[in-house]
């Protein structure tokens, strides 16, 4: 990773950050993750970036190194960072116009300026009343930029 950079993960599952924090999934997840990281543009050999034993697999402790694990809510907290982008990609989906409302604002409040924001394939910024703050950089990718 680079040295300068932090990957800051949220969730509100204690759980699901834990399993995170550890890097250990089951072994079936690597046929999924090796598909995701072929179709990402991925060239080195996936298994690089793991090892398997016992049914499980787990991911290299370099790939944990710099990234911060915390839970956040979106219904409730405000930003903590000011960061380049946030990837908050099948979330919105559960949530109602309000709340989706309020976690953009979030993100917007937590972007830089000209940060990149990265929304599931079923989201969208239209009905948030945030979309002016941001220019559409790849629509189909759900990729905009703060203005």
């Amino acid at each position: 990773m680079l040295k300068r950079t932090r990957i800051y993960a949220t969730d509100l599952s204690a759980a699901a950050l834990e399993q995170a924090r550890e890097g250990v999934y089951p072994a079936a997840a690597v046929r999924e993750a090796t598909t995701a990281y072929v179709e990402a543009g991925g060239r080195a050999s996936f298994a690089d970036y793991y090892t398997a034993a016992y049914g499980r697999m787990s991911l290299a402790s370099f790939l944990r190194r710099d990234v911060v694990f915390s839970d956040h809510s979106l219904a409730t907290d405000s930003a903590f960072a000011e960061v380049h982008l946030v990837m908050c990609r099948n979330v919105l989906i559960y949530f109602q116009p309000k709340l989706q409302t309020r976690a953009v604002g979030v993100f917007l409040d937590s972007l830089s300026r000209r940060g990149f924001l990265c929304l599931g394939a079923g989201e969208s910024l239209l009905r948030t009343g945030h979309a002016g703050a941001f220019d559409v950089v790849d629509e189909a990718a759900r990729l905009y930029r703060r203005r």
